[in-house]
């Protein structure tokens, strides 16, 4: 059993076991690609999901715009917003909500990391969960705050690890985010295993990923 990557945090991210150098360079060339279109693209209602697997451990990536994942796009403007942020945030800490792999694959979530915005890390509870906002000084203004907000799209982005069982029966991936956060209508999916690798288009009605 050869890890794909270890459970180790560095500087946000996770540390590449030497032996798995091929594997994890076929998931850096699909991240790269997908955050190549995540920049030239920020649509509402849609968003990407990027699968890879190698062996026994499956990597799943998310993307949406704060817009669909929150309901807004600016800064939280009054505690129920803020509070709405949070449970957004540990809904997309729970992997099980969101994604259903093949049940005879016998995969279990090993680690989930969530970038949102205005996620204070001082009112955090989810040690998965971390903020993307930039920190202000006491002396910046709340106009000030919401001007630099207004003035850049902000998105969501995760990740998800899972370790298989049965890595040979894994045969697809229900995405149920459109059933958790309805205002994503459309969601790019594209996916590399030791096999094969694609892209689809994935909707409310069609939210199954074959690999």
């Amino acid at each position: 059993m050869r890890p794909l990557m270890r459970s180790v945090r560095w500087c946000g991210r996770y540390s590449v076991d030497a032996a798995s150098v091929s594997a994890w360079t076929l998931v850096l060339t699909l991240l790269a690609s997908a955050a190549v279109t995540a920049e030239q693209a920020h649509v509402h209602g849609s968003g990407e999901v990027n699968v890879a697997v190698d062996e026994e451990e499956v990597l799943v990536e998310l993307r949406l715009t704060a817009a669909d994942a929150f309901g807004f796009e600016h800064a939280p403007g009054d505690e129920r917003q803020h509070r709405h942020v949070q449970q957004v945030a540990e809904l997309l800490a729970d992997p099980a909500r969101l994604f259903t792999l093949s049940p005879a694959a016998e995969c279990v979530a090993r680690a989930s990391d969530v970038d949102v915005p205005w996620l204070h890390e001082d009112g955090d509870s989810d040690p998965h969960t971390r903020s993307s906002g930039t920190a202000h000084g006491p002396a910046d203004t709340a106009a000030a705050r919401d001007h630099h907000d207004e003035d850049e799209h902000r998105d969501v982005h995760a990740e998800y690890h899972f370790d298989c069982g049965q890595p040979k029966r894994l045969r697809a991936i229900d995405v149920r985010v459109f059933e958790r956060l309805p205002s994503v209508q459309r969601l790019r999916a594209q996916f590399v295993t030791a096999q094969r690798q694609g892209v689809v288009a994935l909707t409310p009605d069609y939210h199954r990923l074959d690999l």
